[in-house]
Protein backbone atom coordinates (compact mmCIF):
# COMPACT_ATOMS: atom_id res chain seq x y z
CA UNK A 1 0.00 0.00 0.00
CA UNK A 2 2.85 2.24 0.85
CA UNK A 3 4.08 2.35 -2.79
CA UNK A 4 0.65 3.26 -4.55
CA UNK A 5 1.00 6.35 -2.17
CA UNK A 6 4.78 7.37 -3.29
CA UNK A 7 2.90 6.62 -6.76
CA UNK A 8 0.07 8.93 -5.76
CA UNK A 9 2.09 11.74 -4.72
CA UNK A 10 4.29 11.70 -7.71
CA UNK A 11 1.37 11.24 -9.87
CA UNK A 12 -0.47 14.63 -8.63
CA UNK A 13 2.50 16.30 -10.11
CA UNK A 14 3.27 14.64 -13.26
CA UNK A 15 0.33 13.85 -16.01
CA UNK A 16 -1.09 11.41 -18.68
CA UNK A 17 2.32 9.78 -20.39
CA UNK A 18 4.55 10.13 -17.64
CA UNK A 19 1.66 9.13 -14.93
CA UNK A 20 1.34 5.64 -17.11
CA UNK A 21 4.96 5.30 -17.52
CA UNK A 22 5.61 5.80 -13.89
CA UNK A 23 2.69 3.13 -12.97
CA UNK A 24 4.44 0.90 -15.14
CA UNK A 25 7.36 0.93 -14.11
CA UNK A 26 6.02 0.48 -10.22
CA UNK A 27 4.41 -2.67 -11.81
CA UNK A 28 7.83 -4.02 -13.26
CA UNK A 29 9.70 -3.21 -9.87
CA UNK A 30 6.81 -4.73 -7.93
CA UNK A 31 7.31 -8.33 -9.86
CA UNK A 32 4.05 -7.93 -11.09
CA UNK A 33 5.12 -8.15 -14.43
CA UNK A 34 6.94 -11.68 -15.18
CA UNK A 35 9.83 -11.72 -18.53
CA UNK A 36 8.01 -14.76 -19.73
CA UNK A 37 5.32 -13.12 -21.03
CA UNK A 38 4.97 -11.78 -24.37
CA UNK A 39 4.47 -7.93 -25.00
CA UNK A 40 1.24 -8.31 -25.87
CA UNK A 41 0.28 -9.98 -22.40
CA UNK A 42 2.51 -8.06 -20.54
CA UNK A 43 0.41 -4.76 -21.26
CA UNK A 44 -2.77 -6.78 -20.75
CA UNK A 45 -1.70 -8.04 -17.40
CA UNK A 46 -0.41 -4.53 -16.46
CA UNK A 47 -4.11 -2.41 -17.97
CA UNK A 48 -6.00 -5.85 -16.36
CA UNK A 49 -7.11 -3.53 -13.01
CA UNK A 50 -6.93 0.07 -14.53
CA UNK A 51 -9.94 1.68 -14.86
CA UNK A 52 -11.24 5.72 -15.90
CA UNK A 53 -14.18 6.54 -13.81
CA UNK A 54 -15.78 9.89 -12.63
CA UNK A 55 -15.15 10.11 -8.68
CA UNK A 56 -17.94 11.94 -6.14
CA UNK A 57 -16.50 15.56 -7.10
CA UNK A 58 -17.48 14.45 -10.97
CA UNK A 59 -13.33 14.05 -11.54
CA UNK A 60 -11.86 12.31 -14.07
CA UNK A 61 -10.05 9.68 -12.50
CA UNK A 62 -7.47 6.86 -13.25
CA UNK A 63 -8.37 4.29 -10.92
CA UNK A 64 -6.37 0.80 -9.87
CA UNK A 65 -9.68 -1.75 -9.97
CA UNK A 66 -13.09 -0.12 -10.43
CA UNK A 67 -14.29 2.99 -9.47
CA UNK A 68 -16.19 1.41 -6.53
CA UNK A 69 -12.74 0.30 -4.64
CA UNK A 70 -11.91 3.79 -4.56
CA UNK A 71 -8.05 3.05 -5.01
CA UNK A 72 -6.85 6.48 -7.04
CA UNK A 73 -3.80 6.59 -8.79
CA UNK A 74 -4.48 9.54 -10.69
CA UNK A 75 -7.02 12.56 -11.06
CA UNK A 76 -7.28 14.64 -14.54
CA UNK A 77 -9.80 17.23 -14.42
CA UNK A 78 -13.28 18.21 -13.07
CA UNK A 79 -16.09 17.15 -15.92
CA UNK A 80 -18.82 19.21 -16.67
CA UNK A 81 -21.73 16.63 -15.92
CA UNK A 82 -24.86 18.88 -17.03
CA UNK A 83 -23.17 19.79 -20.70
CA UNK A 84 -22.41 15.88 -20.99
CA UNK A 85 -25.83 15.14 -20.47
CA UNK A 86 -26.79 17.16 -23.02
CA UNK A 87 -24.31 16.74 -25.72
CA UNK A 88 -23.75 12.78 -25.30
CA UNK A 89 -25.81 9.84 -24.44
CA UNK A 90 -26.55 9.35 -21.18
CA UNK A 91 -25.99 5.46 -21.31
CA UNK A 92 -22.12 7.23 -21.70
CA UNK A 93 -22.43 8.80 -18.42
CA UNK A 94 -23.59 5.91 -16.44
CA UNK A 95 -20.80 4.14 -18.04
CA UNK A 96 -17.79 6.85 -16.71
CA UNK A 97 -19.42 6.56 -13.43
CA UNK A 98 -19.20 2.66 -13.26
CA UNK A 99 -15.48 2.95 -14.60
CA UNK A 100 -14.24 2.27 -18.50
CA UNK A 101 -11.82 -0.57 -18.10
CA UNK A 102 -8.54 0.61 -19.73
CA UNK A 103 -6.56 -2.15 -21.97
CA UNK A 104 -4.09 -0.21 -23.48
CA UNK A 105 -2.46 2.99 -24.19
CA UNK A 106 -4.05 3.98 -26.81
CA UNK A 107 -7.65 3.29 -25.43
CA UNK A 108 -6.11 5.77 -21.97
CA UNK A 109 -5.30 8.19 -24.69
CA UNK A 110 -8.32 8.01 -26.39
CA UNK A 111 -10.54 8.17 -23.14
CA UNK A 112 -8.54 11.04 -21.95
CA UNK A 113 -9.47 12.67 -25.34
CA UNK A 114 -13.22 11.58 -25.39
CA UNK A 115 -13.99 14.14 -22.29
CA UNK A 116 -11.25 16.76 -22.04
CA UNK A 117 -13.55 18.64 -24.02
CA UNK A 118 -15.63 18.25 -21.12
CA UNK A 119 -13.24 19.44 -18.66
CA UNK A 120 -15.35 21.96 -16.49
CA UNK A 121 -13.96 25.56 -16.33
CA UNK A 122 -12.32 26.64 -13.52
Amino acid sequence: MLIWRRLKRLLRRRRTILSLALVLLCLGAAGLLSSSFEPESQEAAVYEWMFIGLSEQDELTLYQGPPEYNQVIETFFRIDTERLKTERPLKELEHLKAGIQIKSAEEYEAVLNRFRPYAAER
